[in-house]
C-alpha cells in the first residue's frame, strides 16, 4: 500500500471525526433523559442496555445499538466515579453512535473514491 494513500486516509479519518465530534458533542452534552421529546424511545433503549428486553415491542428489535453502549458502559464505568451514572449512560451511547456515524462516513469516503468521484 502507498504511503501517501495511507496518509490521505487517515487525514480524511481525522477530518471525518473532528466534524462528527463538532456536530455531535452539544447534543449529547445538553442531552437530557427527562426530556419528553422521544422520551418513550430512550426509555426503552435504556432499558435494553441495562439487559431488560421488555420495553415496547417497537422498539424490542432496535436492540444493536443498545446492546453495544451496554458494553461501552462495562468498560467505562469502572474510570467514573459512582455519582455520575448519569453522564455513564449518556456517554455509553454517544460513544457508539459516534464511532458508527464516523465509520459511516468512512465508508462513504471510500465508496466514492472507488467511483472515482
Amino acid at each position: 500500500m502507498d504511503i501517501t494513500k495511507t496518509a490521505r486516509t487517515f487525514l480524511i479519518l481525522i477530518i471525518i471525526l473532528g466534524f462528527n465530534y463538532g456536530v455531535s458533542f452539544q447534543q449529547f452534552f445538553h442531552f437530557d433523559w427527562a426530556d419528553s421529546r422521544g422520551l418513550e424511545d430512550s426509555i426503552s433503549y435504556l432499558a435494553m442496555s441495562n439487559g431488560d428486553y421488555d420495553v415496547s415491542p417497537i422498539h424490542r428489535y432496535r436492540f444493536i445499538i443498545p446492546f453495544l453502549a451496554g458494553i461501552v458502559r462495562d468498560v467505562i464505568q469502572p474510570l467514573m466515579t459512582p455519582d455520575s451514572s448519569y453522564m455513564i449512560d449518556a456517554l455509553s451511547f454517544y460513544v457508539v453512535n459516534y464511532f458508527i456515524t464516523s465509520l459511516a462516513g468512512l465508508l462513504l469516503y471510500f465508496f466514492l473514491i472507488e467511483l472515482k468521484f
